[in-house]
């Protein structure tokens, strides 16, 4: 079995179906093999469960297809999440979307900030932020951001 052919293979499909190949790993352990798959929307469209076990047949179909898996294993499909990290190249795919900002050092004495993505530029972001009942706005650069996520609005 060769699980690279697999991956690449669950790959095509799921871009065909409109999904990116967030992670796939297959593990063993006492109580057999699992295949993980874990999913994201190439259009950043929230993933249902729907979504999951339309995906799920789709792969389970493909895999009876292929049939390079010679041993009994559970097939185990999840998306990335509401709260996925975001890659900083992908960044402008979020314009207007509410974030969680991580920073490398403080700003005004916050390492974390939560706002509306408001502009993309190739060194730094801009957020749309509140403070306490004020609407505020911050410039951060690329490099002091340790990392982002979606985040949801409460």
């Amino acid at each position: 079995m060769n699980l690279e052919i697999l991956k690449e293979k669950t790959k095509s499909k799921l871009n065909e179906l409109g999904y990116d190949l967030f992670q796939f790993k297959m593990t063993h352990n006492k109580d057999g093999a699992t295949l993980s798959i874990v999913i994201d929307s190439l259009n950043d469209d929230e993933i249902s469960m729907d979504d999951i076990v339309s995906v799920s047949d789709k792969i389970n179909q493909l895999f009876d297809e292929l049939d390079l898996i010679d041993y009994e294993y559970v097939l185990d499909i999840s998306s990335v999440g509401a709260e996925k990290e975001i890659s900083i190249d992908k960044l402008a795919k979020y314009i207007n979307k509410y974030l969680r900002v991580h920073l490398k050092n403080p700003i005004d004495g916050e390492n974390i900030y939560f706002g509306d993505l408001i502009e993309v530029n190739d060194n730094s972001i801009t957020i749309s932020y509140r403070q306490k009942t004020r609407l505020k706005k911050i410039n951060i650069m690329i490099d002091n951001i340790y990392k982002i996520n979606k985040a949801i609005k409460f």
